[in-house]
């Protein structure tokens, strides 16, 4: 009996692990480096290209599995049919029941675009287009072009172009649908001959349409773009960078102790020397000043004040507040309701909260270090050391003391044949803290010219925005064609460069409806600047497609002066 018995729990076993097997959820294989892949489409019925289409099926069969709610989201038939359809899945192959008779000669696409994932959430790489004709030819027609990140410089991948063919309806699902590979290119096949209007849309919902105001949506240079059969057009370059003119709020101020203000704006906000703080009664009549000391570490849109007098805490106060921006140069503004004061012990330890200056300083500019409050004892200027070479100076005269900010100056200048190594006191840690200084000197500054390679005209006016390898704006300022940007230290820069038509010191990024054009735009990454010499960055705009007419000239502005440059460095 035991063989039989053996022979039971075999076959018990292979039975349970062959239902196991079969009824398991398809997944990928566990171990080994992590798929990255995406989903690969391996065939399709019918296959691209197909002609005299009649049938009511279309199937995608992929090599691996893929996630099946998002097939749901990726999948579209273009142009808008208002075609009804149902999905079925077996394995790995998805099947598409057409449930609207299709138009007569027609040429159809079936899309599925990145929104389309395998189940490691991997994206599909590039947007796929099955299309067939229910006539006896496909139409030819293409159209291209480019979705930039205006700060990058690089392809927005993923970013989605809307097409519309005239008339159309812009409150309706969009015609075609096209989203930028990992450069950043836009294709649009398949199109039949006709007038079309394409624009960058932020599609949050994936509905295939641009809902504003809670999308943003970017036109590209030309409104239209016709088209002929079989032809192939370039819409141009379109790029993105969202114009922020909305100035930062104060929402809400605390009380840590009765001169002690924690000031929380909406947004990350800068401060410098101009920066105020005047507290003020209900009315608004002015009390007091409040030293700007400083921005949180780690939460940007926190600023730390501290007011001249103690603030009552049974009585209430506003804030008037001039020179804090945001990082785009907006002015803040007072939002919250009125604040008590405070009756709290003053518990503030002092400390070193950073080093303003630790990007660089010129020949004969001080180092500059911030503390959390106010420095009323001379610990901190009699702590500094400074080592020259192998030399340590214990008695360093050149120091200031301003408010919450410890300065080191140079005798006359930094010497450009020493090694500088500073001892900072840090009261909050009881010790010190070692900096050694990035010290520009003459020699080692290196110059960028600008050229407008063709300018729109001769008294056009162009901004430039120049950023270190910190992504910090150093310099900004308007020119007409060439503009030789002086004293930079060596490194790579961002530039960007655009034609201010309307005069406003801002770059127009265009609107949708009613139709506006950008202004022209470039940006050239990691501009390299070498020590004693002078690099050339060539501007050249992007041109309208070479059927769009030129609109008729608009009378020429009168003349006016150039603005100044805005040199934050």
């Amino acid at each position: 009996m035991k063989p039989c018995k053996f022979f039971f729990h075999l076959f018990w076993v292979t039975a349970v692990a062959f239902i196991f097997v079969h009824c398991a959820t398809p997944t990928q294989p566990s171990g080994g480096e992590p798929d990255r892949t995406g989903p690969v489409i391996a065939k399709t019925q019918p296959e691209d290209g197909t002609v005299n289409f009649d049938d009511n099926t279309i199937v995608f069969e992929f090599e691996n599995w893929v996630d099946r709610s998002s097939f749901e989201q990726a999948f579209s038939i273009q142009p808008e049919l208002d075609i009804d359809y149902e999905i079925s899945w077996s394995r790995r192959t998805a099947t598409v029941e057409l449930l609207t008779d299709l138009p007569d000669t027609t040429t159809i696409i079936f899309n599925l675009n990145t929104d389309l994932t395998d189940m490691n959430n991997n994206p599909l790489q590039n947007s796929f287009n099955l299309a067939v004709s229910t006539g006896p030819e496909i139409d030819e027609g293409k159209l291209t072009g480019y979705v930039i990140d205006g700060r990058e410089g690089i392809g927005k991948e993923h970013a989605r172009v809307l097409l519309y063919r005239v008339p159309y309806d812009l409150d309706r699902t969009a015609d075609y649908i096209a989203d930028a590979d990992e450069d950043g290119k836009i294709n649009f096949e398949y199109l039949r001959e006709g007038r079309y209007k394409a624009f960058w849309v932020d599609d949050r919902n994936r509905n295939r349409r641009w809902d504003p105001p809670q999308e943003a949506a970017q036109p590209f240079s030309e409104e239209f773009v016709d088209l002929d059969a079989d032809e192939e057009k370039n819409l141009g370059t379109l790029h993105i960078m969202q114009v922020d003119s909305i100035p930062p709020e104060l929402i809400g101020v605390g009380m840590y102790n009765p001169q002690r203000l924690r000031m929380r704006f909406d947004e990350n906000i800068e401060i410098s020397d101009t920066s105020e703080v005047k507290v003020t009664d209900v009315e608004g009549e002015p009390l007091h000043d409040a030293l700007p000391l400083y921005i949180e570490p780690g939460n940007r849109n926190v600023l730390f004040a501290r007011s001249e007098e103690p603030l009552d805490s049974d009585l209430e106060y506003l804030l008037d507040m001039r020179h804090i921006f945001d990082e785009e140069g907006n002015e803040a503004v007072y939002a919250t309701d009125p604040f008590s004061g405070s009756d709290e012990a003053d518990t503030t330890l002092q400390r070193l909260i950073r080093h303003d200056t630790e990007f660089g300083i010129r020949e004969s500019e001080p180092l500059r270090f911030r503390y959390a409050d106010l420095i009323d004892d001379d610990v901190i200027r009699d702590s500094l050391q400074v080592i020259v070479t192998d030399t340590t100076i214990k008695d360093w005269e050149h120091t200031e003391i301003r408010d919450n900010q410890f300065y080191i100056y140079p005798d006359s200048i930094w010497d450009d044949g020493q090694d500088y190594t500073f001892r900072i006191w840090n009261p909050g840690t009881m010790s010190h803290r070692d900096v050694s200084q990035t010290i520009w000197f003459e020699d080692d500054f290196g110059e960028i010219e600008l050229v407008v390679e063709e300018p729109s005209s001769e008294d056009a006016v162009h901004y430039y925005e120049l950023y270190n390898e910190e992504d910090r704006r150093i310099k900004r300022g308007g020119f007409h064609d060439t503009k030789l940007l002086e004293e930079l230290p060596p490194g790579n820069y961002r530039v960007i460069v655009f034609e201010d038509k309307n005069r406003d010191g801002r770059w127009n990024p265009g609107t949708v409806d009613p139709f506006e054009a950008p202004e022209p735009f470039f940006v050239q990454m990691d501009v390299p600047v070498e020590s004693g010499f002078t690099g050339q960055v060539y501007i050249e705009f992007d041109t309208p497609p070479d059927d769009i007419e030129d609109p008729e000239p608009e009378e020429e502005p009168a003349e006016e002066e150039i603005p100044e440059d805005l040199d934050e460095m």
